[in-house]
């Protein structure tokens, strides 16, 4: 995620493992593809077959976790809805509100700002 990329501010514990579940599912599989000699360009434009779909299935189980994460309306314009919580986030950020950002949950402050890097050791 980009600094300046707005970070869902009010994931639940389930939704944020929901993420974190369909992100290595879909990690996993594009691994197991990539050991067996197909480039990520060729998993990616299977998607575009008919038919079942592994890498297709588990992208698509990302994008609805993320998209609850976000709080975000799957019938609505994306993004319209990322541009609106940018703004709303940047506005926070101006007034000096911390903002939540990607990194590890830590129970005894939930809110991090934006500064904060996610290390790869955070995650599962």
């Amino acid at each position: 995620v980009f600094d300046s990329f707005p970070w869902p501010q009010d994931p639940t514990a389930d939704q944020a493992s929901a993420v974190v579940s369909a992100a290595k599912a879909l990690l996993d599989i594009r691994q197991d593809r990539l050991a067996a000699g197909l480039s990520l360009a060729k998993q990616y434009d299977s998607i575009e077959t008919p038919g079942k779909n592994a890498i297709r299935d588990a992208q698509e189980n990302l994008d609805r976790a993320v998209t609850e994460a976000y709080g975000f309306d799957p019938n609505e314009d994306l993004v319209t809805q990322l541009f609106h919580l940018n703004l709303r986030c940047a506005g926070s950020e101006a007034m000096d509100k911390d903002m939540r950002s990607p990194g590890p949950l830590d129970p005894d402050n939930p809110v991090r700002v934006t500064q904060y890097a996610i290390q790869p050791s955070a995650l599962p």
